[in-house]
């Protein structure tokens, strides 16, 4: 009778093989899963992107740089006033709709002060855009169209959308 050691060199050869080929599998298939996440972590966000795209493709100089960092910034702090002053009266609207007998007058008073607030909103995105485009030649202001009715880019749309609802 032999011993386990006896065996000879293909018995343990071919279960080390297995054992490599089950480590490699399994490196395969967390890779596989585990990418597209990884990848997305690294990826930058959506806006940045698209604030990357415009500069590269209509070749912005150091004055349309910052015109457009401008533009990038009111938009931001716009879109931050009219979410601070609105979120507030949704959540009143809300309130009162959760109500056995809603006021239908305060109810509409506060979808008022709303639209108010996104007409104000609208006012100084169209004015900063304004001075975004006047800094811009006529080329580069097409080439800006081009790039905000892309609907492929969720960033484009969403500037093409606030602009023009």
């Amino acid at each position: 009778m032999s011993s386990p050691t006896e065996a000879g060199p293909s018995a343990g050869g071919s279960g080390r093989w297995v054992k490599v080929a089950l480590v490699l599998s399994l490196v395969l298939n967390v890779c596989f899963l585990a990418g597209p996440f990884v990848w997305h972590a690294f990826e930058p966000p959506p806006g940045q992107r698209f604030q990357h795209r415009v500069v590269h493709q209509l070749e912005l100089n150091d004055a349309q740089r910052r015109a457009f960092q401008d533009f990038v910034r009111t938009a931001r702090q716009a879109r931050r006033a009219l979410r601070d002053a609105n979120d507030p009266l949704g959540d009143q609207v809300w309130t009162e709709q959760a109500k056995a007998t809603p006021d239908q007058t305060r109810i509409a008073e506060l979808i008022g002060q709303a639209d108010q607030n996104r007409e104000k909103f609208e006012r100084a995105i169209t004015t900063a855009l304004g001075s975004f485009l006047a800094a811009l030649s006529p080329e580069q202001r097409a080439k800006f169209g081009e790039i905000v009715r892309d609907r492929r880019d969720r960033a484009a749309e969403h500037l093409s959308h606030t602009l023009i609802p």
